[in-house]
């Protein structure tokens, strides 16, 4: 779907390592599965933000509107336990992904323009007066 869900931190889990775990209705309504990223970050004026792989929550964690952010991304954002953060697909990986499966190289073909004489002679005067304003 991809939109942007407001949850509440959660005592991570042991053993967790730069991930966060979201329960099935909110990956499916952000549109992530386990192993994509996400973007985690405070609503207010806090800098804490991180971004995340996603891990399956462990099934008591279904529609309770927690996050299990790893200890490691709990330091690196700055985040406490019981603050509201917002979370959403990351856009960065989407876009990555987009450009490289719809553009390849070598599909954009460039092509200068052609000038009309009239035009060349338009642009060759006006480099002409411009060098001989430098030069004097």
């Amino acid at each position: 779907m991809g939109g942007r869900v407001e949850l509440i931190v959660a005592e991570p889990i042991n053993g967790d390592l730069k991930c966060v775990r979201l329960d099935e209705a909110t990956m499916k309504y952000l549109g992530v599965k386990p192993g994509d990223e996400v973007d985690v970050f405070s609503p207010g004026f806090s800098p804490s933000q991180i971004k995340a792989r996603v891990e399956k929550a462990p099934p008591e964690d279904e529609g309770l509107g927690i996050i299990r952010i790893s200890r490691d991304k709990m330091l690196e954002g700055g985040f406490k336990l019981g603050m509201r953060v917002l979370v959403d697909k990351s856009w960065i990986r989407s876009l990555k992904l987009t450009l490289l499966t719809k553009y390849k190289p070598g599909t954009i073909e460039i092509v200068t323009p052609e000038l009309v004489p009239e035009e060349e002679e338009v642009v060759k005067s006006k480099q002409f007066k411009k060098s001989s304003r430098k030069s004097t």
